[in-house]
């Protein structure tokens, strides 16, 4: 198993905002990058992004957008936003007819 790999079960084990597992997924994310895996680039990134605590904002935007740009270079951006995310763009907003009225 590649250091890459290992890395990848590691913070796959780790809790959910943990900046040592993100800070490990972000640099198993670069050697992913160099050695041409864009899968595992994209996976890394946003396993990254997940586990950077949310009061460390700048590195979670940084984090965040890294993935994203490996998730587009990998060509599966859907799987880097929220779920259902595809369907922002062809779902209509509610109207106010569908709008139930207050009692």
């Amino acid at each position: 198993m590649t250091s890459v790999r290992r890395d990848r079960h590691t913070v796959l084990a780790a809790d959910a905002a943990d900046p040592r597992s993100a800070a490990r997924a972000a640099r198993a994310a670069v050697r992913a990058r160099q050695r041409g895996d864009h899968a595992l680039a994209a996976e890394l990134s946003l396993l990254a992004a997940q586990r950077t605590p949310h009061e460390d904002g700048d590195l979670l935007t940084q984090r965040a957008l890294t993935a994203v740009r490996d998730a587009a270079h990998y060509g599966d951006l859907p799987a880097a936003g929220p779920p259902h995310a595809s369907s922002w763009a062809t779902t209509p907003p509610p109207t106010s007819a569908s709008t139930p009225s207050s009692p």
